[in-house]
């Protein structure tokens, strides 16, 4: 997982955003992100602790391959 700004010019989704799409649980995509299934970027933020994103153009490559959980 990148600790990065988003890259302009991509579509972002959130954690929810993605789910919703995908039809699972938000927790189910923060799984695909730790076994490295999802690639996704960290928002800034004071604390260290952002908010993930991930690209729409990831998702689609995911859901391509017909990964579920």
């Amino acid at each position: 997982m990148k600790h990065a700004p988003p890259t302009p010019g991509y579509l972002y989704l959130s954690v929810r955003e993605v789910a919703s799409r995908a039809g699972v649980a938000p927790r189910t995509v923060k799984r695909w992100i730790a076994a490295g299934l999802l690639p996704a970027t960290r928002l800034p933020s004071p604390k260290g602790r952002g908010h993930l994103r991930i690209r729409l153009s990831d998702l689609e490559v995911l859901m391509a391959r017909g990964v579920r959980c």
